[in-house]
């Protein structure tokens, strides 16, 4: 179906803030407030700031979205300002037709305000569309892991210690020793403090794990209590003892619950998942795309070499809410 002319497809502005969280809203049957789009297209403090995305009018009313936020890569030494898509949405009488494709058209020409790469985490639909007609390149999969409710044993001598909020002896410990494993969020005191502390109306606390003492801990474990399960964000250590220590406390303080841990296929960790009884239940892929400016290819060092990079590594904290 062709598009109407009178569709007319920008960069968002934060005037459009309403227009596309009442869209939002529509698209994924939620309720999701204007502080929380804001919270989200905000971004954290030291991020670099970009538009909200791109998205398409008719008649006053935004009727498309494609979502970007801020964010920063932890890749090869660097820190590397990137975007995340999210909120991908379209009206539902606008579907199946070309409307997303020339939203997306417009973001890939858009280097100049959003930065030349973009990495996400598509569903199955997005990911064909993606590969087949966005230049969508796969980097690595992604498993999502449950283990079922009970007790867990582990080596009860390993101090583990319950806080609300990261310590201090986690900074810069978590952003080195996640950047050791892979292309991966850079985990400043910032960006937790944005990602967990400060989403307006979460009803749901988080909880971090410290194994060891000192300034340089030997496991770091953020899990998030929500109705029916445990969701573990980041499970960081090279030790399998202090894993499965850190897995096992969280058994003692929440013994019924089943437990959930999303991360890359890359974790050197999976077989002490399986060891704990934590088996796969879905999967996925960490995917990339390149932008470009009004259709001018500007290639870099930096982005080209993550793109050629499978060396990655994501979890639960990586993705966006």
């Amino acid at each position: 179906m062709p598009l109407d002319p009178d569709i007319e497809i920008r960069i968002a502005s934060p005037a459009d803030a309403a227009g596309i969280n009442q869209l939002y809203n529509q698209c994924h049957g939620d309720s999701r407030p204007l502080t929380g789009y804001h919270w989200k297209y905000g971004g954290f403090p030291d991020c670099r700031p970009v538009p909200p995305g791109y998205l398409a009018i008719l008649d006053q009313q935004v009727i498309g979205f494609y979502g970007v936020m801020s964010w920063q890569l932890s890749a090869l030494g660097q820190i590397v300002d990137v975007v995340q898509p999210c909120d991908v949405c379209v009206d539902e009488r606008y579907r199946g037709g070309e409307l997303y494709q020339a939203i997306y058209d417009g973001f890939q020409r858009s280097q100049r305000e959003f930065g030349r790469l973009a990495f996400g985490f598509p569903n199955a639909q997005a990911l064909h569309i993606g590969t087949t007609r966005m230049g969508y390149q796969i980097q690595c999969g992604t498993g999502m892991w449950q283990r079922n409710g009970g007790r867990l044993t582990g080596d009860e001598s390993i101090p583990i210690k319950l806080t609300a909020t990261p310590p201090d002896s986690w900074f810069p410990a978590l952003a080195e020793k996640t950047a050791a494993l892979g292309i991966t969020t850079h985990r400043s005191r910032e960006f937790l403090e944005w990602r967990f502390r400060s989403f307006p109306g979460r009803p749901f606390p988080f909880v971090c794990f410290t194994a060891g003492e000192g300034p340089d801990p030997a496991g770091m474990m953020i899990a998030q209590t929500v109705p029916h399960q445990i969701r573990i964000y980041d499970l960081i250590t090279q030790d399998a003892s202090t894993l499965r220590a850190m897995l096992s406390h969280l058994t003692r303080v929440f013994p019924y619950y089943p437990l959930v841990h999303g991360v890359t296929d890359t974790a050197p960790y999976l077989s002490v998942l399986q060891d704990c009884g934590f088996t796969r239940r879905e999967s996925g892929t960490v995917v990339t795309s390149i932008l470009n400016d009004r259709g001018e290819s500007t290639p870099d060092a930096i982005t080209d070499r993550i793109r050629q990079s499978q060396e990655w590594f994501c979890t639960l904290t990586d993705t966006d809410m």
